[in-house]
């Protein structure tokens, strides 16, 4: 209950320093991979992944045919 009373919820931001420590703090955590309700607390993505999240690579080129009739 004292973890989720005081955990960082979404919409609030926490400064470089804060963000620091809290991986600095997560690193000597017993079990750093699961929050106490054991949700993932830590995420893996291939490069492959994080090129198509940032669009630095395309499904396939067959999507290319919809961008012929787009009005810009």
């Amino acid at each position: 209950m004292m973890s989720c009373k005081r955990s960082i919820r979404a919409n609030l931001y926490i400064d470089d320093a804060q963000a620091r420590a809290l991986i600095n703090d997560l690193s000597q955590a017993e079990n750093p991979y699961n929050c106490p309700h054991g949700r993932p607390v830590l995420v893996t993505f291939s490069l492959n992944e994080m090129e198509k999240m940032f669009k630095r690579i395309q499904d396939s080129h067959e999507k290319w045919a919809s961008y012929d009739n787009h009005p810009y």
